[in-house]
């Protein structure tokens, strides 16, 4: 069931032409660490055959759900997989290749299709009644959410970041953009806060809707290329507008690679204390959601980083 609504929703966003044979399928294979021709092995890998024939392969190369990882290093080792097996076990289909990622990163091949976890998890959980009956998928989508610690303890945390100057342009746009690096590695948290310049007051709280990461060579138009509504990609355009310096002639971000956040516009929550850091500092901080909504005054905390 769920190995069919993956490949579904794989082919939908990727081939979608082919959607309609998937359910002629005359066998599917799927293989965990399959060894290929060169000795390497693919995380997975899915053949799909119509009336006895090669139709479509998806390869699937699975990175940690708790790890940020350089998207064109993914893209040069699944292209290489492609590619030197073409005449061997992909002979004769249609190949898809899939990274699995913690944030959407955009692939510059158009037959690489960039997947994140939370998608992944998504899916599972949308049929919740097939989902409670299904212990083994149950225990994996525990130890996916739990297994780093990374969601246990969401209702306790807001991450409190310095915005200074880019303050308007947060509230305007309802995006957050920084470096993709570690100096700039955020626990994740189920909500964020902004301090203003001055004094770091705090108004207000933003779920985070999705993170995707843009890189130094990505045009302002490959936003499309995201899976993303019309209306987020249009508030990532202009806030990238108006906060960066753009080459006139292509349209280039002048900045390395970036981590868009993208808040949520409805899941907010104001706040009436305005709270501030006790000490002002430039660095983000963690606190939780008690002391956000009941404390004017924030006591001074270690920084507690975790890599994304």
């Amino acid at each position: 069931m769920y190995r069919d609504k993956l490949i579904k929703y794989v082919v939908k966003r990727s081939v979608p032409e082919l959607i309609s044979k998937i359910n002629k399928a005359s066998s599917i294979i799927v293989e965990a660490e399959r060894i290929l021709t060169d000795g390497k092995r693919a995380d997975v890998l899915i053949r799909i055959k119509v009336e006895d024939k090669p139709f479509l392969a998806i390869l699937i190369e699975a990175k940690s759900i708790s790890a940020n990882h350089n998207a064109r290093a993914i893209d040069a080792q699944i292209i290489h997989y492609l590619k030197n097996e073409k005449d061997n076990i992909l002979k004769g289909y249609q190949c898809v290749g899939v990274l699995l990622t913690k944030y959407i990163k955009l692939s510059r091949d158009k037959n690489i299709l960039n997947i994140s976890w939370n998608q992944i998890i998504n899916l599972c959980l949308e049929d919740k009644k097939l989902f409670n009956k299904d212990i083994v998928l149950k225990q994996y989508i525990d130890f996916l959410i739990n297994g780093e610690k990374s969601m246990k303890f969401y209702e306790e945390e807001v991450l409190s970041i310095p915005a200074g100057k880019t303050i308007d342009l947060i509230k305007k746009h309802h995006i957050y953009v920084c470096p993709n690096s570690n100096d700039y590695s955020y626990k994740d948290a189920l909500f964020m806060a902004f301090r203003a310049s001055g004094g770091g007051q705090m108004e207000k709280l933003y779920k985070v809707d999705e993170t995707i990461i843009l890189n130094l060579s990505d045009t302002l138009q490959e936003l499309e290329n995201f899976d993303l509504d019309v209306a987020i990609i249009e508030r990532i355009r202009c806030y990238v507008n108006d906060h960066f310096v753009i080459h006139e002639k292509d349209g280039r971000i002048k900045v390395d690679e970036m981590r868009v956040y993208i808040l949520s516009q409805h899941e907010t929550i104001d706040l009436p204390l305005n709270p501030r850091p006790e000490k002002s500092n430039s660095k983000h901080t963690y606190y939780t959601l008690k002391e956000m909504l009941t404390m004017e005054i924030l006591p001074a905390k270690s920084l507690l980083k975790k890599k994304v």
